[in-house]
């Protein structure tokens, strides 16, 4: 009998005319990183980028059940390769992730490539044929929470040309700047990012949730309320202010005033964190110059306060010699610089 996995336990095989009979809680488990609602005994949800259920197990293949409220993009991970991306578009799908390997204990993790907007998915269960589930990686001790646009969210980082439009296929949260930044540093990584998000305003003005209202969710399509004790990172990352002064500049006291409650609200949640205030690389001209100073005002205003953990940082626009991912987002080039740039600072902050 192979194993199916939901939530957190372990049932047998699910047969189309019986009920999975679980086994006692104490079994091994699957952890997952993100957030996740857990409420439908069917399995948890997620929607914010990178998602993943990470687990080991013995055998020679591995299947998912998923089930996709839009075109969601998958990568899952295999003892450290990185295998073909897939994707489950508003239905339920049992994938192929793996087979004929090497009969033996291997690591996966299934990380959700794609960004909230394109809706949630829901991990329904986990087949090894004949193979079986060992006991769960111990979650990681390094935590990061990141907070962003599309940037963050890898938007078209697969792109090949700015003049190519957004496609689900192309945006890869897994080599977003946020990823890669916390596989540097041994970390885990909690992405809360929206593509087009702003603080006082979205891209061109469109009407919508701006970020305050998005951050505090577990999913952002349902509504879920999202429990800050579940997830208390040590570093948070913040890249907003693109969308701002994407086409009409925000106004200087909203702007300044919105970024205080957002850090505010982190520090509350969060009170011995080191927050990064971080800037571009798409922004150019008087955006650039008024998000910068705005920025700096604020940083500074905390640390007149007495918060030493607050800090600035910026990332060097974008350059035709790194490429661009669509629409003139960046490419996996930048994404890297980004990532190399953001690892240095956080260790010298932190000594990590």
């Amino acid at each position: 009998m192979s194993d199916v996995i939901l939530v957190a336990l372990v049932f047998n095989k699910v047969i189309e005319d019986t009920s999975p009979t679980p086994v006692p809680s104490s079994s091994p488990a699957v952890l997952y990183n993100g957030r996740f609602d857990f409420s439908d005994p069917k399995g948890p949800k997620c929607a914010w980028s990178g998602s993943n259920a990470e687990l080991n197990f013995s055998g020679t293949q591995v299947s998912a059940t998923i089930k996709s409220t839009g075109e969601n993009w998958f990568q899952a991970i295999i003892d450290g390769k990185e295998l073909t991306p897939f994707s489950v578009n508003g239905t339920t799908s049992t994938v192929t992730l793996a087979s004929d390997l090497t009969n033996g204990t291997h690591k996966l993790v299934l990380w959700k490539r794609t960004e909230a907007s394109q809706g949630e998915a829901q991990f329904l269960g986990f087949d090894f044929g004949q193979g079986k589930l060992l006991a769960a990686p111990a979650p990681l001790e390094r935590k990061i929470e990141f907070i962003g646009d599309s940037i963050t969210c890898a938007y078209g980082n697969e792109g090949k040309a700015k003049e190519e439009h957004f496609t689900a296929k192309n945006e890869n949260s897994y080599l977003s700047y946020a990823a890669i930044t916390a596989r540097s540093l041994n970390a885990s990584a909690n992405i809360i990012a929206w593509s087009g998000i702003g603080l006082t305003m979205n891209y061109g003005g469109q009407a919508g949730p701006i970020i305050g209202d998005r951050y505090p969710l577990t999913l952002p399509n349902s509504g879920v309320k999202w429990d800050f004790k579940n997830y208390v990172p040590q570093v948070v990352v913040i890249n907003l202010g693109t969308n701002d002064f994407s086409t009409t500049a925000a106004e200087k006291t909203k702007f300044i005033t919105s970024y205080n409650n957002l850090i505010t609200t982190v520090r509350t949640n969060y009170p011995n964190a080191h927050i990064f205030c971080t800037m571009g690389p798409m922004l150019w001209g008087t955006g650039l110059e008024s998000s910068y100073n705005y920025m700096n005002e604020v940083v500074n205003g905390f640390k007149t306060k007495g918060d030493t953990k607050v800090y600035f940082l910026e990332y060097p626009q974008q350059s035709e010699s790194n490429g661009y991912g669509e629409d003139w987002h960046p490419s996996l080039k930048t994404h890297q610089l980004m990532a190399d740039q953001l690892t240095k600072e956080i260790k010298i902050k932190l000594g990590w």
